[in-house]
């Protein structure tokens, strides 16, 4: 019988629960290692090693957090020295007024921790995409970049 509410085989329930494992599991991994961060603060710094520095609201798009998430995260960052913060006042053509926004980058002691948690991130990964082959995954990449980017422009939370 074909039973139309069977999460099971529906794509967005799969997904959420997926995303639901893998962060239980990237805590377990954090924990085991007794890394002072969390995985979610672990994102923000890889983002930053990758684009240098970054404006708070270009971390939140991203990494799909909202603002009061984004500001949170960045702060705790801060505190522990792994990145800092730097005001900058940006006029925009259209605009008489100019405003203050907040630049992110990473600290040399930000660069040492994603240096230092690097390889147990790859090891992490190597685990999480053991059951499917690399032709798999980037099918799996392809499609759900596809389903992101369907979904990210009807989105109407402030990122």
């Amino acid at each position: 019988m074909n039973n139309k509410y069977n999460t099971n085989d529906k794509l967005d329930f799969l997904i959420a629960r997926t995303g639901t494992l893998i962060k239980l599991f990237s805590k377990q991994i954090f924990n085991e290692h007794n890394f002072e961060i969390l995985p979610e603060q672990f994102i923000i710094l890889l983002t930053l090693a990758e684009h240098k520095e970054l404006y708070q609201r270009e971390i939140g798009l991203l990494t799909v957090k909202d603002r009061p998430n984004i500001n949170r995260l960045v702060s705790i960052l801060e505190e522990k020295g792994y990145v800092e913060r730097a005001k900058e006042t940006i006029t925009k053509p259209e605009d008489t007024q100019s405003r203050q926004v907040l630049k992110v980058k990473l600290t040399n002691s930000g660069q040492k921790l994603v240096d230092k948690i690097m390889p147990i991130f790859i090891e992490f990964e190597e685990i999480i995409y053991s059951q499917i082959t690399n032709k798999e995954l980037e099918t799996c990449i392809r499609i759900i970049k596809k389903i992101n980017n369907g979904i990210r422009e009807k989105v109407k939370m402030q990122l």
